[in-house]
């Protein structure tokens, strides 16, 4: 009898904690519509956005949102077949860290406007379809931000990704404050780019509209490009990395390390009127693979 009671006790528990965690759920997936609908309404002004189905994993770990569209007056209309959020930072906001995936990101090529879908056309992509991430960390004790994920992935053309450590950055201040250049420090970053086809088509055919092989189109492009660079030390080191992923376009990459953090104000100041010397600030170097 006592374990004929025990089981039916552990049957009623069992039970009891299935029909909170439906409730829990509904919740969780309530406080989620709430969030969404109301980022949404915070749009800028001639943009609006719509979804479909919602699914949120038990305790909100998980969102995934389905066929959203996001249109803008001079942008034209953006799908999104899954937007998946694995990670979020539900107690602060902004929140402190953030992981999150958009696949099936399209746009149609006549909403580029005429040149770039004429150029697009010409290289013989008739769609525009990829893939979007994003993930960072914000540490509020020592105002460091780590972008560790920050891509995009066009399919059959080629992808393009960021990853950076900011310092002395104040998260909520460059949300909520004023629309000007947040006072943070760089401290390093990755900029890489990996072609599918993008930069070999885009040779062939620039190299059929000039009737040339595209071997001697590419010397044509390095000879114009040495030419430009003078004595920049960076741009002549970085020739031959130039030269190897132009003949065979793979991955090309741009790494910053300087030896102390560098103000985003003296970035921006180097970059706009001394650009000879940003290589030297930030120790650029540039490698192909």
């Amino acid at each position: 009898m006592k374990f004929r009671t025990l089981l039916v006790a552990l049957g009623v528990v069992a039970v009891l904690a299935v029909v909170a965690g439906v409730v829990a759920q509904q919740r969780i997936e309530g406080q989620v519509l709430a969030q969404l609908d109301e980022s949404i309404a915070q749009l800028p002004a001639g943009m609006n956005a719509s979804y479909g189905a919602v699914e949120v994993g038990l305790f909100g770990r998980r969102v995934e949102v389905r066929d959203m569209v996001v249109s803008a007056q001079e942008g034209g209309t953006t799908r999104i077949e899954r937007l998946l959020f694995t990670e979020y930072d539900k107690a602060n906001d902004p929140p402190h860290y953030l992981s999150m995936r958009a696949e099936g990101v399209s746009q149609d090529l006549g909403e580029l406007g005429d040149d770039q879908a004429r150029m697009l056309s010409a290289m013989g992509y008739d769609s525009i379809r990829g893939t979007y991430e994003m993930a960072y960390r914000y540490e509020p004790e020592t105002q460091v931000l780590n972008l560790s994920r920050l891509r995009g992935e066009l399919d059959e053309m080629g992808g393009l990704g960021l990853s950076m450590t900011l310092s002395e950055f104040d998260l909520e201040k460059s949300v909520t404050g004023p629309q000007s250049l947040p006072a943070f420090r760089v401290d390093d970053f990755t900029l890489s780019y990996t072609d599918a086809s993008l930069m070999r088509r885009l040779i062939s055919q620039s190299a059929a509209e000039q009737d040339m092989s595209e071997e001697a189109f590419v010397q044509q492009m390095l000879g114009e490009l040495e030419q430009q660079a003078g004595d920049n030390a960076f741009v002549q080191a970085s020739l031959p990395e130039i030269r190897r992923f132009l003949m065979e376009p793979g991955e090309l990459t741009l790494t910053g390390q300087p030896e102390a953090p560098v103000s985003a104000m003296e970035f921006m100041a180097t970059a706009m009127m001394r650009t000879h010397a940003l290589p030297e600030l930030m120790n650029l170097n540039l490698k192909a693979d």
